[in-house]
């Protein structure tokens, strides 16, 4: 029998975010209370390696996004009407989603730094919209972190202790929320 070739390594897949078909069985709620509200966590396919930002817009806002060479840079992800991921550099992850969270179309913005897990960043995409006041295009986007952002960045951060049910069982967790100035509560 001749040899047989020496196996070919994979093929290299450019990885680019999406999103599942249905929500997972968990939810988030900012209390344990009976009448606290709760939200579903949507299972998300997001690159762990790479930094970027999940972009919700606010309902009713056209699905496009500016000029097609600034669309070019934004995945829509899947079956999530509204929902899109940004690539940005790290460093620049909290100037980016500020700026953007100030944008009319803009309901939520949610950091996903390099290392951050999907999960984190659902959970925090979660929290975003129960924090999210109703939608009033004069009021900033809401952003949240689901690992804690860096303490030099010049904006105030509140760590939200929030409940995760899933399984029927409940976990404790934490989620971040930037706030800029005149954002802060009172």
């Amino acid at each position: 029998m001749p040899p047989s070739a020496a196996p070919r390594p994979p093929a290299r897949r450019t990885v680019h975010p999406a999103a599942t078909a249905t929500p997972t069985s968990a939810t988030v709620a900012l209390s344990r209370e009976a009448d606290a509200r709760h939200t579903p966590v949507l299972g998300l396919q997001l690159p762990a390696n790479h930094a970027g930002l999940l972009l919700r817009r606010r309902p009713g806002e056209p699905t496009g996004w500016g000029s097609a060479s600034e669309r070019r840079f934004i995945h829509i992800l899947g079956d999530r009407p509204g929902l899109s991921f940004l690539p940005v550099h790290q460093a620049e992850l909290i100037k980016a989603a500020n700026a953007l969270a100030r944008l009319p179309p803009v309901r939520v913005v949610v950091l996903h730094p390099p290392g951050a897990s999907p999960q984190q960043t659902a959970l925090a995409l979660a929290v975003a919209d129960l924090l999210t006041e109703p939608d009033h295009p004069r009021v900033p986007g809401t952003v949240t972190s689901g690992t804690p952002p860096p303490l030099n960045n010049g904006l105030t951060t509140v760590r939200h202790d929030i409940h995760l049910t899933t399984a029927g069982r409940t976990h404790d967790k934490f989620v971040w929320q930037l706030l800029a100035t005149g954002q802060l509560p009172i």
